[in-house]
C-alpha cells in the first residue's frame, strides 16, 4: 500500500493499472492559480535519501488522504513555491549519491542540507527533478547538457538524450523526468516512450540499471510534473 500523486488523467491511468492496492491524490488544478505548472508534484515535493519534503499547501492535500498517514513521515517545507521563477524551484532538485543537485532550495531543504553536510552541487538548470529520470545513486537520463556536464564530473553515468519529443502546454516542450515515476525498479511514462527517436538507447540504459519500463498510454510523451509514489508507514 502506497500513495500515488499525479495530475488527474495519470492518476486515472494508475488507477486501471494498480486498483485499490494504493491510494492516489490528484493533483489540484487551483494550485495553477498559485504559479504557472502550480499542479505539477515536482514543483511541491522532494526526496534526500529517505526524508521527503513537501510545500505547505501540498501537505495539506496529503493530510487529507487516508487519515493523513502518509504525512507522517513527510517534511514540512517553509514556502510555497511561487512566480517569478526561481522562487518556484524551491523542491525542484534532486539528491543523487548523498549530493543534492538544486539551484535555489526552500529555506527548510536549504537547513537540512547543512546541518547534514551534504555535498550541494549548484547548477544552472532551475528545474533538475524534472529535467532527469533517475536510477539508483550512479546513473540518470536527461536532455539537458549542462546537467549532463555537471553529473559526469562527480563520477554519475548520464544517458544524454535529444530534447524536443516530451509534450508541455504552453511551452515549445517538457522535460523526460517531468513525464515519469519510479516504482520498485519501473519506470512508468504518461506516454509512449516507444515512440521517442531514442528509446533503444534509453530502453538499454535501464536495463542495464535493472530497471523495466510501461508507457501508461499509446499517446506521445507529456510532461505532468512526474508521477509520485510515497509508500504507506509500513513499507
Amino acid at each position: 500500500m502506497g500513495l500515488w500523486i499525479a495530475q488527474g488523467a495519470v492518476i486515472d491511468r494508475l488507477k486501471h493499472l494498480y486498483g485499490e492496492a494504493h491510494d492516489y491524490l490528484s493533483m489540484p488544478v487551483s494550485f495553477e492559480a498559485h504559479m504557472k505548472l502550480g499542479s505539477h508534484p515536482d514543483m511541491h515535493l522532494c526526496r534526500i535519501k529517505d526524508v521527503v519534503f513537501c510545500s505547505p499547501m501540498l501537505l495539506a492535500q496529503i493530510e487529507a488522504v487516508a487519515n493523513g498517514i502518509y504525512a507522517v513521515g513527510i517534511n514540512r517545507g517553509n514556502e510555497n513555491p511561487h512566480s517569478p521563477y526561481p522562487a518556484d524551484v524551491g523542491y525542484n532538485l534532486a539528491a543523487i549519491d548523498g549530493s543534492v543537485y538544486c539551484k535555489k532550495p526552500d529555506a527548510a531543504v536549504d537547513a537540512y542540507i547543512a546541518d547534514r553536510c551534504l555535498p550541494r552541487i549548484a547548477v544552472k538548470q532551475g528545474y533538475v527533478q524534472c529535467g532527469i529520470i533517475v536510477l539508483g545513486d550512479s546513473a540518470v537520463i536527461t536532455e539537458d547538457e549542462n546537467l549532463k556536464r555537471v553529473m559526469t564530473a562527480q563520477g554519475i553515468d548520464v544517458l544524454l538524450i535529444r530534447k524536443g519529443f516530451v509534450k508541455l502546454n504552453g511551452h515549445d516542450y517538457g522535460f523526460i523526468g517531468g513525464c515519469a515515476g519510479c516504482y520498485n525498479r519501473l519506470i512508468l511514462f504518461n506516454g509512449c516512450i516507444e515512440k521517442h527517436p531514442d528509446f533503444e538507447a534509453i530502453r538499454l540504459f535501464l536495463k542495464t540499471y535493472g530497471y523495466t519500463w510501461r508507457s501508461l498510454c499509446p499517446a506521445p510523451l507529456e510532461d505532468c510534473g512526474g508521477i509520485v509514489y510515497i509508500p504507506g508507514p509500513n513499507r
